[in-house]
């Protein structure tokens, strides 16, 4: 039977997942995503903890019962600095607080969380298993420039990229084409 707990953990709101009476496979510290909350995350946590994980899944600044910001307002970027770099300390003592020696750790997060959980990675290393991002990155720069409103130029540096790749490909299936190394019908992949 899995049990969720509310617990505050290194003065950190989170829930904590697991099957009652086992011993887990290994311990995640689940986060969410930008202007999502720990609640929302309670079902993939309840999953992940069904298949045998003890899941922590702590609130992050800013969000859910930690408070609420204006997402997509003006200062969002600047609040998501803040809020990155705060999380990344916050994982580091969370990590610290809740993973039990001689158990298998992992951090785990979606979008923010993603980057919070690549943020931790260096000062955990010796304590992790492994990281998940999901549906994140590890530049920090693209996305505060894409909340700064800098989406069109972010959008212009991947039209740029994509265009060369094109080109390049282009290029290079014309080539073979005239060597006769490839046919009609047949895919190469470009590199």
């Amino acid at each position: 039977m899995l049990t969720t707990c509310e617990k505050i953990v290194a003065d950190i709101p989170c829930f904590e997942i697991a099957v009652a009476g086992e011993e887990p496979l290994a311990e995640l510290v689940l986060y969410h995503g930008w202007g999502s909350n720990a609640e929302k995350q309670r079902f993939r946590g309840q999953l992940l903890a069904a298949f045998g994980y003890r899941v922590i899944v702590p609130e992050i600044s800013g969000h859910g019962v930690r408070g609420a910001l204006a997402y997509d307002g003006p200062q969002a970027a600047l609040d998501f600095q803040r809020v990155l770099l705060q999380s990344v300390g916050e994982c580091v003592e969370l990590a610290q607080a809740v993973f039990h020696p001689g158990r298998a750790h992992f951090l785990v997060g979606h979008s923010l969380g993603g980057m919070i959980a690549l943020g931790a990675l260096t000062p955990l290393a010796r304590a992790l298993n492994g990281v998940v991002a999901m549906n994140s990155t590890a530049n920090w720069a693209d996305a505060t420039a894409a909340l700064a409103g800098g989406f069109a130029t972010v959008a212009r540096r991947l039209q740029r990229w994509l265009l060369t790749r094109a080109k390049s490909c282009s290029r290079r299936s014309m080539r073979l084409i005239r060597r006769g190394g490839l046919r009609a019908g047949s895919r190469r992949r470009c590199s």
